[in-house]
């Protein structure tokens, strides 16, 4: 397993956790609109996200250190067993280790969505598994999911037990700062109230984009649909959003299921893509 060393922003430091990797669909489950000279590209560009039919794909999380702040963005698949990807390593924890960073050393936990795959590590044996953290989870999506049948067994066993604990933060789909240089954004569509963090450094700036993108051919092609959107519309107006304002520019930009968990994006005249870089 090749780990990121960590970012440096000036003054506030991203790392790359990868919590598991593994397949859940096949490519053609997931983008069910796909073409066949989309899927080429796909397969040319970046070969390492397919195994056969299958889509293969990491599932990481992000550790900011900000002026004495430990923050995590999204919390992995979660340990072993699960329904979902039962083949998961569950490799959080162990890469809290290899930081330096033991789960008692968080000061908050913030979710960009609700999805299985990002709330696995929230709560373990019934109790929050980062004790002395703070929950940041957007309002919006809180009461989506609490309200949702398909997500019934997600909330109870990874959600609520946030709120009985009293270390929930409701946040609303507004642009807020929460930490000294880490700030909330709305970015929905993916899910209703999915939020992205913005990380501000003295000499450099990230977006963390929870699912904006969930594969790098969603770059390429923006107004591909993603099976499990909620909103398809405008899952698609916000990444060519976000991505013409990051395009060819200076921002680093951390993606949870894109080669490498870091990169950049670079415009082109029919849409964008995406660049892995290496701290």
């Amino acid at each position: 397993m090749v780990r990121l060393s960590a970012l440096d922003l000036g003054g506030i430091t991203v790392q790359v956790l990868r919590d598991a990797q593994g397949s859940f669909t096949t490519f053609a489950e997931a983008f069910p609109n796909v073409s066949d000279e989309i899927e080429a590209v796909g397969r040319d560009r970046y070969s390492e996200l397919f195994d056969g039919d299958r889509w293969l794909l990491p599932f990481c999380a992000f550790l900011i250190r900000s002026r004495g702040q430990t923050v995590l963005v999204d919390a992995g698949v979660g340990p072993a067993p699960g329904e979902f990807l039962p083949e998961r390593q569950g490799w959080l924890p162990a890469e809290l280790r290899r930081a330096g960073v033991a789960p008692e050393d968080v000061d908050a936990v913030i979710l960009t969505h609700l999805h299985v795959d990002h709330v696995g590590w929230a709560v373990v044996d019934g109790s929050p598994f980062f004790t002395q953290a703070r929950y940041v989870v957007s309002g919006v999506d809180w009461r989506f999911v609490a309200n949702r049948d398909e997500s019934r067994e997600t909330f109870a066993t990874k959600l609520a037990p946030l709120e009985r604990a009293g270390v929930l933060t409701l946040v609303e789909l507004e642009r807020a700062e929460y930490a000294t240089g880490v700030a909330l954004r709305p970015t929905p569509g993916h899910t209703p109230g999915h939020i992205s963090v913005e990380i501000c450094g003295e000499t450099r700036q990230a977006l963390v984009i929870g699912d904006v993108a969930v594969h790098p051919i969603q770059l390429h092609y923006p107004r591909l649909p993603y099976a499990y959107e909620e909103n398809a519309a405008v899952a698609a107006a916000t990444r060519e959003s976000v991505f013409r304002e990051v395009a060819d520019g200076d921002v680093v930009v951390a993606a949870g299921h894109l080669p490498g968990g870091l990169g950049r994006v670079s415009g082109r005249s029919r849409g964008f893509a995406w660049h892995a870089i290496a701290c």
